[in-house]
């Protein structure tokens, strides 16, 4: 049976929205789009391009070697067959770092995605059918390298087939499109409608809801005042009094082990996610290949390295109190992850961090890289009335990382909390008598976790019990840090789930001390203000620098110093960021033991790799604090002065030269960028227009909008 005998031609464009979405899970180069309309198709334009779109594909399939067709003339002609210009994938994924016209983009997601669905739901197509083509249209636009093709499409394919195929209420193209693409610009119309229901709200704060039986139980959820109406400060506790010197929290983001990192491999290879393993190669001749203790490249953490971090953090901060791990142990090695091998990693990172650190209390969360699928956190069974009910196909189904993760973390979660963590990935430790640590699985949130498609609203219940949880805190007169991995109202957490959380933080700022995550790779932090009075910073939520040199320099982590005081307790006071110089300890390694590639322990010469601190927040910024009120008074200082700034460029970046700035600029478009991430309480949120405006004022009086500061290139690796 010949190969379009096989497939039918109608199929033939079905699967693009689907490479694009793969394409962007693979980590490589996607630019971000703002606030915008955006272009909705009618039904009619929808369906003339899907005809056109299939037509076009079907003489690509016909044509003689189709399979292996590279003539770039071919495939930069779909305009000329009225279809979505094709070429707009290959400028975002190629890197080239021009402006995407995003309008373009989300229309080309809305034609895919409907011919995809209706392919589903309409011709009732087989998913193997569905993804044998995805595979053919990824290789013939050379959207990634094939051996990535194959390996996302068979890994994301299921997924997205099932949700399509199972969703009762229906799932249009464009609210697909606005959820998965959102970080790209891409949006829901009329989202903000009552009868969206993409638009939820978790019930109002004067109206809690009591905890299921998961969660906390007893009396503490039977309450009818919210006592963050009444607390302006919190109450002296009469228990035993705590120590009042400063405590030290560890914040490790970001590690991204990789097991089968290897010295001198390919650091630039040719797949366009992770190199520097045997299966890429050697580079060529007079090409430095992989260092030994780890490399700025396309390659993630060797195991050296993370023990050179442990055993550096072990000797030189003797008096850590806190340790915050927020995510992302496996590497990114997206497209030939495997289940077993995500626990092994899970299992083997943990174990290495209870060894150097048996004694010390330390927070773990998931990150969006331990699924496997990659991002791919589906509702658990404990989500369902009885467990049973669950739908899902146990292939399909995330439980094991729960499971997995609760195992190797056993002995720093408490016990009480089991089903809660099983239930959804979040818990809550007590600290001490004046402080809990409140974790939360925002990798729920992030766009290109495609079961927020299929089940949007409050996914496992997290935000109402987050509520619940600072109710309990407040009562009690104690103060909460909260511990994540993507920072919510970050673009690519979904924007309600964002608005949500940002009401709960409002609400209960009082109480709310800190907040930490990672996911982005940079040493950042955005402030949160007051949404009656958007001049007014409450909270701040802190970022960490990854370990991993993945594309961006120098491996890093933070400590920070917490208030002790009883009337202050929790509020962080200062922190500072350690790295190595990662090229200066390869070359090292080089010049005084050759180009030697094997690791055969996971000693580290400390003569060679010498970690220092890049900085420390009060002393570099010349602030008293860190508290909200400064941080926002540093902003205005770095929009103001190009010095201050570009400083914090260099932090930014974790990068060790001083004039940074200068071999890799950002201009005032990418420092207004950068400043008005950092006011802004959530992507898209309407009202933080001011906050934005205000920051963009300060730099040089001009007000531009925010899509404009919006576009730039971005790496979805992350």
């Amino acid at each position: 049976m010949g190969l379009l005998e096989r497939f039918p031609a109608r199929v033939l464009g079905t699967l693009v929205c689907f490479l694009f979405l793969a394409r962007c899970q693979i980590g490589l180069a996607c630019d971000h789009g703002g606030n915008e309309t955006g272009i909705n198709l009618t039904q009619e334009e929808l369906e003339r391009q899907i005809e056109d779109m299939d037509i076009f594909l079907t003489t690509q399939m016909e044509a003689p070697g189709g399979w292996n067709n590279t003539d770039e003339s071919t495939k930069a002609n779909s305009t000329q067959h009225g279809v979505p210009d094709m070429s707009i994938f290959r400028q975002i994924f190629a890197g080239f770092g021009e402006n995407v016209k995003r309008d373009s983009l989300c229309a080309a997601c809305q034609v895919y995605t409907g011919v995809l669905m209706y392919q589903i739901n309409r011709r009732n197509q087989s998913r193997e059918s569905l993804e044998h083509f995805a595979v053919f249209t990824c290789r013939f636009f050379r959207l990634a390298h094939p051996d990535v093709c194959q390996g996302v499409i068979k890994s994301l394919g299921p997924t997205f087939y099932w949700i399509v195929k199972q969703r009762k209420s229906g799932l249009s193209p464009t609210e697909f499109c606005g959820v998965t693409f959102q970080s790209l610009g891409c949006r829901i119309p009329n989202r903000k409608s009552q009868n969206s229901e993409f638009n939820w709200e978790i019930d109002p704060v004067n109206q809690l809801v009591p905890l299921p039986p998961w969660g906390s139980g007893g009396d503490k959820a039977a309450v009818t005042e919210d006592p963050a109406d009444t607390i302006e400060s919190l109450t002296p506790m009469t228990a035993k009094r705590l120590e009042s010197r400063r405590l030290k929290i560890l914040h490790l983001a970001d590690l991204h082990i990789d097991p089968d990192y290897a010295p001198g491999t390919d650091a630039d290879c040719d797949n366009e996610v992770l190199c520097c393993q045997e299966r890429f190669g050697y580079p060529e001749e007079g090409e430095v290949g992989a260092g030994y203790y780890g490399d700025n490249r396309k390659c993630d953490a060797p195991v050296n390295m993370l023990h050179s971090a442990l055993g550096h953090i072990k000797k030189q901060h003797t008096d850590i109190d806190l340790i915050y791990m927020t995510g992302d142990l496996v590497p990114h090695n997206i497209w030939y992850t495997e289940e077993e091998e995500n626990k092994d990693i899970i299992r083997r990172v943990s174990k290495i961090m209870y060894d150097y650190f048996p004694n010390t209390r330390l927070i773990p969360c998931l990150g969006n890289h331990e699924a496997h699928p990659v991002n791919l956190y589906s509702p658990t069974s404990r989500t369902f009335n009885p467990p049973e009910s669950n739908p899902i196909p146990n292939e399909l189904r995330q439980d094991w990382v729960y499971e997995t993760a609760y195992e190797a973390w056993q002995q720093w979660i408490p016990q009480e909390e089991k089903e809660n963590f099983l239930r959804a990935g979040y818990y809550v430790v007590e600290i001490n008598e004046k402080m809990r640590a409140i974790v939360v699985n925002t990798n729920v949130c992030y766009g290109f976790n495609m079961w927020q498609t299929y089940s949007p609203r409050d996914p496992g219940d997290m935000l109402q019990w987050l509520q619940n949880e600072l109710y309990i805190t407040a009562k009690e007169g104690k103060t909460a840090h909260i511990i994540g991995h993507v920072p919510p109202g970050h673009e690519d957490c979904s924007k309600t789930w964002s608005r949500e959380f940002y009401k709960i933080i409002a609400r209960y700022k009082t109480v709310v001390t800190g907040q930490f995550y990672g996911h982005t790779h940079y040493d950042e932090f955005r402030i949160l203000h007051d949404p009656d009075n958007r001049t007014q910073p409450i909270n701040v939520m802190w970022i960490g620098p990854s370990l991993t040199p993945y594309r961006i320099f120098n491996p890093g982590y933070r400590i920070y110093h917490m208030d002790g005081n009883t009337s202050t307790y929790g509020n962080i006071v200062d922190h500072e960021t350690w790295i190595y110089d990662l090229d200066k300890a390869n070359e090292d390694y080089r010049q005084m033991y050759g180009n030697g590639t094997e690791m055969t322990t996971p000693e580290v010469d400390d003569r060679i790799v010498q970690w220092f601190q890049l900085y420390q927040a009060t002393k570099s910024y010349n602030i008293s604090d860190v508290l909200p009120t400064n941080l926002r008074e540093f902003v205005s200082r770095m929009a103001k002065d190009n010095g201050t700034f570009d400083l914090f460029y260099q932090h930014y970046y974790k990068a060790v030269d001083p004039n940074f700035s200068e071999s890799d600029p950002c201009d005032t478009v990418c420092r207004k960028r950068i400043l008005c991430g950092i006011v802004r309480s959530y992507y898209d949120d309407d009202e933080g227009h001011v906050e934005c405006n205000n920051v963009q004022k300060e730099v040089d009086g001009i007000v531009l909008p925010l899509r404009t500061l919006d576009q730039r290139r971005r790496y979805i690796w992350l």
